[in-house]
């Protein structure tokens, strides 16, 4: 839902005998859904089709990605021979993790006109010069996808939950996930805690981040050195907050914070303001918090803005709040 434009393109490039398509953005934008319904169309057409699954733990094994489809002992020569001439169909999840001997593999196929390659690759993250030169050297079409518009963002909601929705909790569920298919889907599976009434569903605003949800949102922090994920953990327990609450070593970190798209930095008048880049992160980075280590932040930030002079009107009003 909400990809109809991206799916008759890329249908239309197969259908023409083009070399395939690159399909790209960020996680949970619904990349590897629009290739299954495209490799489906292409099965249903008579095309043979065939999946390769891209891993951190494969990227270590030459071919790794291609285990399941070659024999073992095969060289790149070999294993281009076994795969082509078969109309095939070669789909490519997560292609940036491809190890180098797959990833040149999946370019000569395509060069060759030998498979037509329907691959995702994640924007956040390189890909092997193989697989980037698919859709610099036209070999592949680069199809990239951004959220979902508001309007189809309410529309997958009302399908998933079968029935409307009340305004306030269609707003609340678009600025929660600002149209990340993935995100949108699992905090309404087990995040959000909908009800019905009368036929109509209404939402609380609260998020109670369940087990997939929170290792969907803390995949993206993963691998964070000791300082900047306690600085993530303060910004997240007040966000937005003031930098200059910030101590040396937490400033220091912001480089990475910002890097990794976690955090973002904002002018606020002549003050700069820190915020979480997406609020489902901030809401996960919470619920995760102990009790003693998020009332121990909050404290700070309320002392620290009173050391500062509170001086604007809703200062005392945020400090209030955090005292609380």
């Amino acid at each position: 839902m909400g990809r109809d434009g991206e799916l008759e393109r890329i249908v239309a490039l197969l259908a023409a005998g083009e070399g395939g398509a690159v399909i790209a953005g960020a996680p949970g934008t619904g990349k590897t859904r629009l290739a299954t319904e495209v490799a489906e169309l292409a099965a249903a057409g008579g095309r043979t089709v065939e999946w390769v699954r891209a891993t951190r733990s494969a990227a270590s094994i030459p071919f790794g990605a291609f285990a399941p489809l070659l024999p073992g002992g095969e060289d790149l020569a070999a294993a281009r021979r076994r795969l082509a001439g078969r109309r095939l169909v070669l789909c490519v999840d997560d292609a940036q993790r491809l190890d180098p001997g797959s990833a040149a593999l999946v370019h000569q196929l395509a060069a060759a006109g030998e498979a037509t390659v329907l691959a995702t690759v994640r924007a956040d993250e390189p890909a092997p010069d193989a697989v980037r030169a698919l859709w610099k050297d036209d070999l592949c079409a680069l199809v990239e996808l951004g959220p979902l518009a508001r309007a189809d963002a309410d529309r997958l909601v009302e399908a998933a939950l079968g029935g409307p929705v009340d305004g306030r909790a269609r707003a609340g569920l678009w600025e929660r996930t600002r149209g990340n298919p993935l995100f949108l889907r699992e905090l309404l599976r087990d995040g959000a805690g909908l009800r019905r009434t009368d036929g109509l569903w209404h939402w609380d605003g609260r998020v109670r981040p369940g087990l997939r949800l929170a290792d969907l949102v803390a995949e993206r922090a993963a691998g964070l050195a000791r300082p900047a994920a306690r600085t993530l953990e303060l910004i997240a327990a007040g966000a937005p907050i003031e930098a200059r609450l910030l101590a040396p070593e937490e400033r220091n970190a912001l480089e990475t914070l910002e890097a990794q798209e976690l955090v973002v930095l904002r002018r606020d008048g002549r003050r700069e303001a820190l915020d979480l880049a997406h609020p489902l992160h901030g809401d996960v980075v919470r619920a995760r918090l102990p009790r003693a280590r998020h009332t121990a932040l909050l404290t700070r930030l309320a002392d620290g803005v009173e050391r500062c002079g509170a001086r604007r009107a809703t200062d005392p009003l945020r400090v209030a709040g955090w005292r609380v």
